[in-house]
């Protein structure tokens, strides 16, 4: 007997530039299962308003904070990602060096489609979601003309079969999407990242890069 599809949300911010410099662009954020909405919700969103009382900033955005309170950030909400049950913490890799296909996309709107793309199908390939479940994705603001709008709106739902909507949002009005920052904010653009390190082992997340073939440039495991 087949086991019912499981719905699942994903909230995602990246880190670099699509079509800029730097060799890595990053898509991260936190996935749980839609059932848990309310569990998630009330336990993280009381945590970033503490957090934000604390440092005395409106939201979480990484690039505004200064070393000291970026590390603080960084560490506590790490720490209560991976303590957390009803979430996993997930980083994508796109070695943009090695990955041809999105240069034959002039158009941003369909670089973002392919990123997205590739990100589910290996959410797929290393079990993290079903073949068969349905994922809602909330992903920070992106910049893009009507006639793309319409196409990131559309394609991914009407062309990946996992996919069940795709929404933007303001990080000001999402505190699932300022998690989201903090995560994706934590790995490099241009170097590599040690999963050995504190941080990232008491996050514990799903790491993948794309293509396959060159994440060992990028993931390491050094004591």
């Amino acid at each position: 007997m087949e086991s019912k599809p499981t719905k699942w949300m994903l909230s995602l911010d990246e880190s670099g530039v699509i079509n800029g410099t730097g060799r890595y662009f990053i898509l991260a954020g936190i996935l749980y299962k839609e059932e848990h909405f309310e569990k998630v919700r009330d336990y993280f969103v009381p945590l970033v308003e503490k957090i934000c009382n604390i440092i005395e900033v409106e939201e979480l955005h990484s690039s505004e904070l200064g070393k000291k309170k970026k590390d603080f950030v960084r560490n506590v909400i790490f720490s209560h990602i991976g303590y957390f049950k009803h979430v996993k913490p997930i980083i994508y890799i796109i070695d943009k060096k090695h990955t041809e296909i999105l240069k034959s996309y002039p158009k941003k709107s369909w670089k973002y489609n392919k990123v997205i793309e590739f990100f589910i199908k290996d959410l797929v390939e290393n079990k993290k979601i079903g073949e068969n479940d349905k994922v809602g994705i909330l992903i920070d603001n992106i910049d893009l003309n009507y006639d793309e709008e319409i196409n990131f709106r559309n394609w991914l739902p009407d062309n990946v079969k996992q996919i069940d909507f795709i929404i933007k949002g303001e990080s000001k009005d999402f505190k699932f999407i300022q998690l989201a920052d903090i995560v994706a904010n934590s790995c490099s653009k241009n170097k590599s990242i040690n999963l050995k390190d504190f941080h990232y082992q008491i996050l514990d997340p799903f790491v993948e890069l794309f293509p396959k073939q060159h994440k060992k440039d990028y993931i390491k495991q050094k004591n």
